[in-house]
This record gives structure tokens, C-alpha cells and sequence, in this order.
């Protein structure tokens, strides 16, 4: 895996896990409707069976990549983390202050991190 792989299944998985409670919500609604509309059951039913897909998929994303998170140490998690699941405009200031260290070690501890990842997310290591 290369490194712009890597950091684009870190993105995925912040949107895969941002984008599920409303699929799950969106899911719901459309049995509903199902229910009161029963003519519309086959175009609802399309619509339900692509979300459903994405849920699947988006399962897997997260699963892959909490499996191989689950193997990085607390510092690791929380760099990978601010700088590519959820990262906010004051991240390396926040990281400053948490690992109490300055900003380019922040940035050489990411790239550990990141590699660490790569490794453990190698489909040819298992």
C-alpha cells in the first residue's frame, strides 16, 4: 500500500463512520414508507437495496481499518486520527499541546504512525 493509499482509507473511514446513523435513519424511513405507500414498494425498494449496499461496504471499510488502528499504540491513534479521520483546523496545535511536542516532531511522529498503518493494512502481511 502507498502512502496516498493509505491516508485515503483513513478519509474513507472518517466518512464511511460519519455517513452511517444517517443511512441506518434513511433506511427506517424507507420501510416506513413502504408501509403507507405500498405502490411505491418497488422504486423504494431499489433505493433501499443501493443503501444497503453502501452500509455493507462501508461495514467493511471500518472494520479494515479499526482492526489495524487497534494495533497502534495511544499516540499513534490520536496523531492518525487528527490528522486524517478527523481533522480540524487547529490540529497541530491541538496535538502540540496533547503529545507535548513540537511541531515537526508532530510531523515526523505522523509519518511513523502513517507507515505503521501501511504496514499492518497490507493485504500480503496476512
Amino acid at each position: 500500500m502507498h502512502k496516498e493509499q493509505a491516508v485515503e482509507q483513513l478519509k474513507e473511514y472518517s466518512r464511511a463512520k460519519e455517513r452511517r446513523p444517517f443511512l441506518e435513519m434513511k433506511l427506517q424511513a424507507l420501510q416506513r414508507r413502504m408501509e403507507r405507500y405500498p405502490e411505491k414498494i418497488r422504486a423504494t425498494m431499489a433505493v433501499m437495496a443501493r443503501i444497503e449496499e453502501t452500509v455493507k461496504a462501508d461495514s467493511m471499510i471500518i472494520e479494515d481499518v479499526e482492526s489495524c488502528l487497534e494495533m497502534l499504540d495511544e499516540r499513534e491513534k490520536r496523531l492518525l486520527w487528527h490528522f486524517y479521520i478527523h481533522r480540524t483546523y487547529d490540529y497541530i496545535e491541538i496535538l502540540n499541546e496533547k503529545l507535548c511536542v513540537e511541531r515537526s516532531q508532530i510531523y515526523r511522529l505522523k509519518d511513523k504512525a502513517l507507515e505503521k498503518y501501511m504496514m499492518l493494512s497490507l493485504a500480503s502481511f496476512y
